[in-house]
């Protein structure tokens, strides 16, 4: 072989290289459709403490019809926060069950084993 093949060779080893971890990368993104939390319209802030929310729902049995009106963004806004907290918190727990198996099939992957189920969880 000459040394121009050889050089080509290499080259093309190493862009294979390239697309196939590119493809790796694309596989390991997120996919679906993008929806964003819109939290514009929320009612007027009043300045009422969390302490005084968590009292009125309890008075009102966690019903916001019986909430008045006037308190009711701050209502709203308290239920959004703490719905926030819950789902970044199990949010957080999936992502590192996700990068768990990510990195199980990576390994898998980089060691030629034969896949038989879950077995390895």
């Amino acid at each position: 072989m000459e040394e121009g093949e050889i050089e080509q060779e290499i080259v093309s080893a190493l862009d294979e290289e390239a697309r196939e971890r590119e493809r790796d990368e694309e596989k390991d993104r997120l996919s679906g459709t993008y929806v964003p939390f819109q939290r514009a319209w929320t009612g007027r802030n009043t300045g009422i403490s969390d302490e005084d929310i968590k009292k009125l729902l309890k008075r009102h049995k966690l019903d916001l019809h019986g909430v008045p009106l006037v308190k009711r963004g701050d209502t709203y806004r308290y239920l959004l926060k703490g719905l926030g907290e819950k789902m970044r918190k199990k949010l957080k727990s999936k992502l590192a069950e996700y990068n768990e198996a990510v990195n199980w099939q990576r390994l898998i992957k980089v060691m030629h084993l034969p896949i038989f189920g879950s077995f390895i969880y």
